[in-house]
């Protein structure tokens, strides 16, 4: 039984939605493509995540619910101000939430970073006085980068599509310096100076900066900022072809909406994901996209064979990232680390000259023996096993299938 349309179109953000309509050609397409804009883009981070997590797995199934429960009232809360807003979700990465406000060109930035200041204001003033079940509080961290960025389309290895932002703010956003104090917003250079005739700032070195939210609040009582969704904010997407939506799930995801079980299910299990940063940085009309693409295409085909899924595509300080998982639902087997080792040497051996050439079932087979004295994966590889949350989180108007 399938899933409802609401379900599907609340699993691929409006922006996603709006370009596999109009533009087809790139969005769902084989081949690689980027959409160029300017943006303001916000990370909200939430600090207390992991020892949450390991509460509430000491529960058991009743605590996978709460936690589920807890998750879903906060992501949701976010998804809501960030929506309401003018914004558009890209993505959780982690326990974090990656969105951003377009602007019509660089003049227009400075609308778009009093746009998000005033949502990440907002949430955090919101979470400030937010309390768990057990009496323990969850903080959140706001940081705003502002420039031109790229929404970017990859992948297409059995039919699914990558999309992940790209450019010089998402960098920034990993890589600004410490020094926020509670109740600050963190911003980088670009969206500072877009702000600062506004509200007073705190300045960092290099030219970033320091908002405080009771700034920001205060002015947003005196004015509409923040309050109603943006009039010039993006247009809702027109009803989409379910096909064309899918493109954009993983092969776990797809099995779960299949069966009718996608909505409901949410688990801590047992996982290996991987983590491979990609040497091919796209960074707008001078990166080299079809490099990156052929990448992808061979790490998609790699991961497959091995039995996992590719989740993700990010771009950090660290670079281009791709995140595999081994064990999903609809994808489990009782040797997925095995797996994933096995997977990773074979990438390893693509793209660094430097990794040592041993053939995957040979390292799979030592790996079954218990021999883990084989070479290592190679440059740019990580890979980790543990027990994960794993399930929907998000509402009816976005949600994300996360690990």
């Amino acid at each position: 039984m399938r899933q409802d349309q609401q379900f599907l179109t609340s699993l691929v953000s409006e922006a996603v939605a709006r370009d596999c309509a109009e533009m087809p050609e790139r969005a769902g397409a084989a081949d690689a493509a980027y959409v160029p804009l300017h943006a303001a883009v916000l990370l909200l981070d939430i600090a207390g995540f992991t020892p949450m997590t390991e509460r509430f797995e000491g529960m058991g199934p009743d605590g996978v619910e709460q936690l589920t429960g807890t998750l879903n009232r906060h992501f949701g809360r976010m998804i809501d101000q960030i929506l309401d807003s003018g914004g558009e979700i890209d993505k959780l990465i982690g326990d974090a939430l990656l969105a951003y406000w377009v602007a019509s060109d660089v003049r227009d930035l400075p609308r778009a970073v009093r746009r998000a200041a005033s949502a990440a204001a907002e949430l955090q003033d919101d979470l400030s006085d937010a309390r768990l079940g057990d009496g323990s509080r969850l903080s959140l961290h706001a940081t705003i980068a502002a420039g031109p960025v790229q929404r970017v389309y990859v992948g297409g290895h059995e039919g699914h599509r990558l999309q992940f932002l790209a450019g010089a703010p998402l960098v920034s956003l990993r890589s600004l310096p410490a020094g926020a104090k509670p109740g600050e917003i963190v911003l980088d250079a670009m969206a500072a100076d877009c702000v600062e005739t506004v509200w007073p700032l705190r300045r960092l070195p290099g030219g970033n900066a320091c908002l405080s939210v009771t700034h920001v609040m205060t002015a947003a009582a005196k004015s509409s900022i923040g309050s109603k969704r943006a009039e010039a904010g993006p247009t809702p997407a027109p009803p989409q072809d379910p096909a064309m939506l899918e493109r954009f799930f993983h092969r776990a995801l797809r099995g779960q909406i299949a069966t009718g079980q996608g909505a409901w299910l949410a688990e801590l299990r047992q996982l290996t994901t991987a983590f491979v940063s990609l040497d091919a940085v796209f960074g707008g009309p001078g990166g080299d996209l079809a490099m990156l693409q052929a990448r992808v295409l061979a790490i998609q085909a790699i991961v497959h064979d091995f039995g996992g899924a590719v989740q993700s595509l990010t771009v950090d300080d660290k670079g281009t990232v791709l995140m595999a998982a081994f064990g999903l639902p609809m994808l489990s087997h009782e040797d997925d680390a095995v797996r994933a080792v096995a997977a990773m040497h074979r990438v390893a051996g693509l793209f660094d000259r430097s990794a040592p050439k041993v053939d995957a079932p040979d390292i799979a087979d030592a790996a079954r023996r218990g021999d883990w004295t084989v070479q290592p994966v190679g440059r740019g590889v990580g890979i980790g096993t543990g027990t994960m949350f794993c399930g929907f989180l998000g509402n009816d108007r976005w949600r994300s299938f996360s690990v």
